[in-house]
């Protein structure tokens, strides 16, 4: 029941029988695979993180503007396959719009909650720089 082109290659039925049981998208439970995803990609990106930097590290660049382009092409690429895997997925393999949608708007509102938060944690450890008075 394999096929090349198409979401059979990439279907398990278990894991769809519980999605479709547990996480209806007409509910409130449909953003919790949506906070997994995000979780999962920042944990991911912080494992990849170090790794990239050991990597690089290995790799002894003359000048730190040939290693610090070496680690950001490293990061980026990674990142951004996982990052936007899941969305190219909906959108060439399933060739589902709505689901696309909804994908983009649940990580949308996931984002935009992680950046308040992270905002609403990081105000708290602001520290103040003395200024020089004249």
């Amino acid at each position: 029941q394999r096929r090349v082109h198409g979401e059979r290659i990439f279907y398990i039925k278990p894991i769809s029988d519980f999605g479709h049981k547990w996480f209806d998208p007409n509910t409130n439970w449909s953003y919790i695979p949506v906070i997994l995803h995000v979780l999962v990609i920042q944990q991911l990106n912080a494992i990849y993180r170090w790794i990239a930097g050991k990597l690089t590290d290995a790799e002894n660049h003359e000048t730190e503007h040939k290693y610090e382009s070496a680690l950001i092409l490293k990061r980026f690429l990674f990142e951004a396959f996982d990052c936007y895997i899941a969305l190219f997925y909906l959108a060439f393999f399933q060739m589902n719009v709505t689901r696309l949608n909804t994908e983009l708007v649940s990580l949308f509102y996931v984002d935009t909650l992680r950046r308040v938060a992270h905002h609403c944690m990081s105000a708290g450890r602001t520290v103040s720089v003395p200024t020089r008075r004249s």
